[in-house]
């Protein structure tokens, strides 16, 4: 039954419809809009741009943590500020004190857009609370920086940024890297996909392999409950009281049997006894 289309439809319904309920309270709460939610359950909503050059007056966003825990994460904020680079002409502050923030290019689909940007900061916030971000077209006295780009090749999508106010730098794919003040990543020289992160100070070394798979068409809904693969048949001969402890032990194993399923094919066990 949880494998039926109409099934995962009205998952998804039921899962929006309460995002939707819990919204009209958040902003209630807040005295504010949320605009991040899709109108429909299956939908994918853009962020609202802030733009700063039809109307520069301070913004104030506001970030509710649902969790019962304290998360600290990077969150991102999407701007117009017009022609200028932006970077001293933006000032983010949490709670009266102004904050570190980083301006990159933003892309759609690919594309370059050029009336808008993204802004990233960092932020903590406490279980169950919400935190105030305000954001003023100011200048930032150096907490708000531009992002510095490296590429392996110039294509023609950052060929757009070419002679503009980014700091754009070719580098080889064997040399690209990213380093903070915790780790140091090494990246395969063809793909730039991760392999490696090195944590400084204590040289510990984590190794990793990426890869892309694809999935057929499979009869699952919410839960996977038949793969599309041929299923094996798996047949056991057997005689005397050894059918009956392998009867009983096949019982007793009905879990690691639908754990098996689930990771490789779908078997099918046939018990044969005289």
């Amino acid at each position: 039954v949880t494998s039926k289309v109409s099934v995962m439809d009205d998952y998804s319904e039921l899962l929006h419809q309460s995002i939707m309920d819990t919204k009209s309270v958040l902003e209630e709460l807040a005295d504010g809009e949320l605009d991040l939610y899709p109108r429909i359950h299956d939908g994918v909503e853009m962020q609202t741009i802030l733009n700063f050059e039809m109307n520069s007056r301070a913004r104030e966003i506001k970030i509710f943590n649902s969790q019962l825990f304290t998360i600290t994460d990077i969150f991102e904020i999407r701007v117009n500020v017009g022609d200028g680079g932006g970077a001293d002409e933006l000032l983010l502050s949490i709670g009266g004190k102004a904050i570190q923030a980083q301006i990159e290019p933003y892309f759609i689909k690919g594309k370059l857009e050029k009336d808008s940007r993204l802004v990233l900061f960092e932020a903590t916030i406490p279980p169950l609370s919400m935190i105030k971000v305000r954001v003023q077209k100011k200048n930032s006295g150096g907490k708000t920086v531009l992002s510095k780009l490296e590429i392996s090749k110039l294509s023609d999508t950052w060929k757009e940024l070419e002679g503009s106010f980014w700091s754009l730098k070719t580098t080889k794919p064997s040399t690209l890297s990213l380093e903070t003040q915790f780790l140091e990543t090494s990246h395969d020289p063809v793909t730039g996909a991760l392999q490696k992160a090195t944590k400084l100070g204590s040289e510990q070394t984590f190794s990793c392999e990426q890869s892309w798979q694809k999935y057929r068409d499979a009869a699952g809904g919410a839960y996977l409950m038949r793969l599309s693969s041929e299923t094996t048949d798996i047949t056991s001969n057997l005689n005397g009281s050894k059918s009956r402890d392998h009867f009983a032990r096949l019982s007793t194993n009905r879990r690691t049997l639908f754990s098996n399923v689930l990771r490789s094919k779908m078997y099918q066990a046939r018990r044969r006894s005289n």
